[in-house]
């Protein structure tokens, strides 16, 4: 569950972290993007940066560069994001 914080948001996709199950991530496409969280989802933060903010719908974390996210999103492609 998202915090109320993000009440109304449209989570569509989950992707947790394969090495820290602390670090999750929610794509949304509802122009916060993607959040993330480091807690195992007790806060979450946008992290959008430069990523679309809409029409954000999938995730995947690198198994190998695990600081590594992949987004897709609806109508601009795949995107990269790394985190350090």
């Amino acid at each position: 569950r998202l915090s109320t914080l993000w009440a109304g948001t449209d989570a569509w996709d989950v992707a947790e972290n394969p090495h820290n199950g602390n670090i999750l991530y929610v794509a949304s496409d509802r122009g916060e993007g993607v959040l993330r969280s480091t807690n195992r989802g007790a806060t979450w933060a946008s992290v959008a940066g430069d990523l679309p903010t809409l029409n954000t719908l999938r995730l995947a974390v690198d198994p190998v560069a695990l600081d590594t996210v992949f987004v897709g999103t609806k109508s601009t492609g795949i995107w990269m994001r790394e985190f350090q």
